[in-house]
């Protein structure tokens, strides 16, 4: 039984690490309807009230 549990545990973190990893934080423009990567060059061009 524990075996049987280590296993699925082992499998469910092997899952969800990958998906943890491609987790963004974007910024919405309100006006283009456009998303950026947080990191992007051009969010810090975005006039602070078109940020969603």
């Amino acid at each position: 039984m524990k075996k049987k549990l280590w296993f699925i545990m082992s499998l469910f973190l092997v899952i969800m690490i990958p998906v943890a990893a491609f987790a963004a934080n974007y910024v919405g423009n309100a006006r283009s309807h456009k998303f950026h990567y947080s990191s992007c060059r051009y969010v810090g061009q975005m006039n602070e009230g078109n940020k969603v």
